[in-house]
């Protein structure tokens, strides 16, 4: 995935934007990490592909907030969750395997 296309994306995503931005105002990095990882799940979703944009998902999300139900208050972080533990990519996965992996590098060198 190149910078360009995260980049291009999060430039034409209004909500997005205002995110990366308020992240990266504390870590340059961690915005352009947690948009790249944010650009993973909405391009590797196959949900999201009835959504026209990032604030009608957001919209769905807020429907969720004002649930009674702990459960429909949580699904849309459950998901994320699921997606970026399960996710792999070209250089393996980016959950709890990957934090696994970094560490059995680190105790073998």
């Amino acid at each position: 995935m190149r910078k360009a296309v995260v980049k291009d994306w999060v430039a034409s995503e209004p909500k997005v934007h205002e995110w990366a931005n308020a992240l990266a105002k504390r870590a340059k990095a961690m915005g352009r990490n947690y948009s790249r990882l944010l650009y993973l799940y909405w391009t590797r979703n196959p949900r999201f592909r009835a959504f026209k944009s990032t604030a009608q998902w957001l919209d769905e999300v807020r429907e969720q907030q004002d649930s009674r139900d702990i459960q429909a208050r949580r699904a849309w972080g459950k998901e994320l969750e699921t997606f970026n533990l399960s996710y792999k990519g070209k250089s393996g996965p980016l959950g709890r395997d990957r934090h696994v992996q970094d560490k059995e590098r680190q105790n073998c060198g």
